[in-house]
C-alpha cells in the first residue's frame, strides 16, 4: 500500500499560548515556590489593605488535600472542592457558617477590594511575571519571619507612572506554596496567623441555586 507524505505544520486542537521565560533567578525561584503542592492541611489568615480608598479587610485560605481549597475574603467564600464544581457563598461571621451559594467563582463580589480568590497563589504568580517584564533592575532576595513562620521574599524595582523607582515586595511560605505577604501600589497583604488545622466548616457547602 502506498503511503502519502504530508507537509506543513501539524494541526492543533486550539490556539496555543506561550509564556515568556523568566530570566531573573530570584523571581523564578519565588514562582517555583508558589507552584508547590503541599501534602498536609493548613490555613493562613491575612490582614489586607486596599490602598485605593484605604479599605481594610480580612482573608483566610484553607487547604485540605482531601477536600480542596476554600478562600474567604471578608464575608465571601470561594470553595474549590477536589471532585465537585466550584461555588461562591456568603459567610456569616456571627454564626460561623455558610449561607447561600451559587455555582462558579464570582470574583465580582470582591472586586471593590482589588482582590480575587487567586491572589494568594496563581494571581501572585501572574503579578510576578508581569513585574519581571517591566523591572528596572534585578530583584533582590531576603528572608523574613511572617506570622512566626519563615518566608522567602523578593523585592522587585519598577518605575512608576511619575518616573520614580518603586519597589514591589513578595514573600512566600515555601513549604506551603502560598503567599506570605505582598506590598505593592494597590495592595498590602500580610499573613498574621498560620495553622496546621483546617476548619472543616468552610467546606460544608449546601446545595447551590445553579
Amino acid at each position: 500500500m502506498a503511503s502519502a507524505c504530508v507537509t506543513g505544520p501539524r494541526p492543533t486542537l486550539g490556539p496555543t499560548t506561550s509564556v515568556a521565560p523568566i530570566t531573573d533567578p530570584a523571581i523564578s525561584t519565588l514562582i517555583d515556590m508558589l507552584s508547590t503542592s503541599p501534602a498536609t492541611p493548613f490555613s493562613v489568615t491575612y490582614d489586607v489593605t486596599t490602598r485605593y480608598g484605604s479599605i481594610t479587610s480580612s482573608a483566610e485560605v484553607a487547604f485540605d488535600p482531601s477536600r480542596g481549597t476554600a478562600t474567604l475574603i471578608d464575608t465571601v467564600l470561594f470553595v474549590q472542592p477536589l471532585n465537585d464544581s466550584a461555588v461562591t457563598c456568603t459567610w456569616s461571621e456571627e454564626s460561623l457558617s455558610i449561607g447561600e451559594c451559587s455555582s462558579g467563582i464570582d470574583e465580582t463580589r470582591v472586586s471593590h477590594l482589588q482582590l480575587n480568590s487567586r491572589v494568594f497563589r496563581e494571581a501572585a504568580t501572574d503579578r510576578l511575571r508581569r513585574d519581571a517584564e517591566v523591572a528596572s533592575g534585578a530583584a533582590t532576595t531576603r528572608e523574613a519571619t511572617i506570622a512566626e513562620r519563615p518566608a522567602s521574599c523578593v523585592d522587585v524595582p519598577v518605575i512608576d507612572g511619575n518616573g520614580a523607582e518603586q519597589k514591589k515586595s513578595y514573600c512566600v511560605f515555601a513549604e506551603l506554596g502560598i503567599l506570605a505577604s505582598l506590598d505593592t501600589a494597590d495592595l498590602l497583604i500580610t499573613a498574621v496567623f498560620v495553622d496546621d488545622i483546617v476548619t472543616t466548616t468552610l467546606f460544608n457547602v449546601p446545595s447551590t441555586d445553579g
